[in-house]
């Protein structure tokens, strides 16, 4: 530092001055305030810049005046202009993100495996109507011809070995020889000529009495009239039904007909339940009042004499049931891959 009297150049931490004797002020204290006084005034002016630079931008942004690229921010963020056309033409074809909730559902479309899936279906099902005119059920020995109504109407229903036989022959053949061969369609048949002889039996009293096994038996028959619609419907679903919004009512009519068929195998193959081994068992027991007559599993007991009762399965009947399981696991592939498209 210098010397304020004489302008001799001085130490920094000199008092008096060796040239005139002038004693010197301490001003290390003064130039700090100087410089702290100096550093506000600069920050103040640096706040001042800042905040005529921000009315600024509020003014230009109020009025619609573009403002100046901040090159100091993320140059990917962007701000729309009013009226700018090409920004908004970018806008619409960027894809927004919507909602679960408010997603628009789209129609399912398939391929062509489903469609051809759906088509080979309505073959299978449609096939398996054509074998409802097919043989399913014969019946052999006489505990079931002695149950079977004999007349001029009737001989239709009969197996072409028999035909020449007379009742006794018949009567006289082993259980394992067909006599009796039926259809769908047949039973249906027989039952709407022979209703009234299956409905009302006459006991060993000679009353005429409701048969209630018969008549159980007759409503499974009449349901392959329900096996018959649900077939029809299934076709008409499958063909016109390109979105398969019905495909599960067509697997539905599957489940339906395949209990329809078990519950007519069943009445007949037990002979509790068939109306012809229990009109045998009471026309014995009319006939013969004085005897005791029982049935079992396998045929009709009277005395010592024994109306053996058997039914056979046909092919036709093993082809139906296959057709209608293939339409029900046809039909189940079409739903999965229903829920697939739907998931996907």
């Amino acid at each position: 530092m210098k010397c304020p009297n004489c302008g001799e150049t001085l130490k920094d931490d000199a008092k008096v001055c060796f040239s005139c004797g002038e004693k010197l002020q301490d001003t290390h204290f003064e130039d700090l305030v100087d410089s702290m006084i100096k550093e506000d005034e600069a920050a103040k002016k640096v706040k001042a810049s800042e905040a005529s630079a921000k009315d600024e931008g509020s003014k230009k942004k109020k009025f619609g005046i573009p403002l100046k690229k901040d090159t100091n921010k993320d140059k990917t963020k962007i701000k729309d202009k009013p009226g700018d056309k090409s920004r908004d033409k970018l806008k619409s074809k960027t894809p927004t993100k919507v909602l679960s909730g408010d997603e628009p559902k789209q129609a399912l479309t398939f391929g062509r495996g489903v469609q051809i899936t759906r088509y080979v279906t309505a073959a299978i099902v449609l096939f398996f109507l054509i074998t409802m005119l097919f043989d399913w059920f014969s019946f052999g020995g006489r505990g079931v011809f002695k149950g079977f109504l004999l007349d001029q109407n009737s001989g239709s229903f009969m197996t072409s070995e028999v035909m020449t036989l007379s009742s006794e022959e018949i009567e006289a053949l082993d259980p394992e020889v067909g006599i009796l061969r039926y259809s769908p369609k047949d039973l249906m048949d027989y039952v709407k000529l022979y209703e009234e002889d299956y409905k009302y039996m006459t006991n060993k009293d000679g009353e005429d009495r409701l048969s209630w096994g018969a008549m159980v038996q007759m409503i499974y028959i009449r349901g392959f009239i329900v096996v018959l619609a649900a077939g029809l419907l299934a076709i008409v679903f499958l063909l016109l039904d390109k979105k398969l919004k019905t495909v599960e009512w067509s697997r539905g009519f599957s489940v339906l007909s395949i209990v329809i068929i078990g519950m007519n195998w069943a009445s007949m193959k037990i002979p509790f339940l068939s109306m012809f081994a229990i009109r045998t068992r009471n026309l014995l027991r009319f006939e013969n009042q004085l005897s005791s007559v029982t049935m079992n599993f396998n045929g009709i007991n009277m005395n010592n004499e024994f109306y053996p009762y058997n039914l056979m399965e046909t092919r036709g009947f093993f082809i139906a049931v296959g057709a209608c399981v293939l339409w029900f696991v046809l039909t189940t592939v079409l739903v999965e891959m229903k829920k697939d498209k739907e998931y996907a």
